[in-house]
């Protein structure tokens, strides 16, 4: 399904739509699988948004740490897995959902279940998406969220 996915994008169209690059908004995307990470890159850089990438919670929580540094890029929007090894992406919530200068989080998870939801509502974040989902309801809260 994601390759099918990733297959529709990369034919779509060549060039990403939205205001120029020096203008875009930086998503931040954490999931420790690789094709997951790259499908959403690609359906976010497609609907206007920088993209940045991390492997794990550990990776996500230095880059938002970072980013909260005036001479860093900023973030804009964070969208991460919820099970990741070492820091998972409720780990990170707990951590920087509470910060004045932390972004909006989404969650996204294959094992959801309601208390995971209810927690992860409890702890700050916006969205939660449980996979499979539609990328076109992901990239229309994105837009609510951080409009291109």
């Amino acid at each position: 399904m994601v390759t099918q996915n990733l297959e529709r994008l990369s034919v779509a169209s060549a060039a990403p739509v939205g205001k120029s690059s020096a203008a875009k908004l930086h998503v931040l995307i954490a999931d420790d699988d690789a094709e997951m990470r790259s499908l959403l890159a690609l359906a976010l850089t497609h609907a206007g948004y920088n993209v940045m990438e991390c492997r794990d919670g550990e990776e996500l929580s230095l880059c938002l740490r970072e980013s909260s540094t005036s001479q860093a890029e900023r973030v804009d929007l964070v969208i991460s897995d919820v099970r990741m090894p070492g820091l998972t992406g409720l780990g990170v919530l707990k951590i920087h959902g509470a910060k004045p200068r932390c972004p909006p989080i989404i969650l996204m998870t294959a094992f959801g279940d309601k208390l995971t939801r209810l927690e992860a509502e409890r702890m700050g974040a916006v969205a939660f998406f449980d996979k499979p989902f539609c990328l076109d309801d992901l990239i229309a809260k994105v837009r609510t969220l951080a409009p291109p």
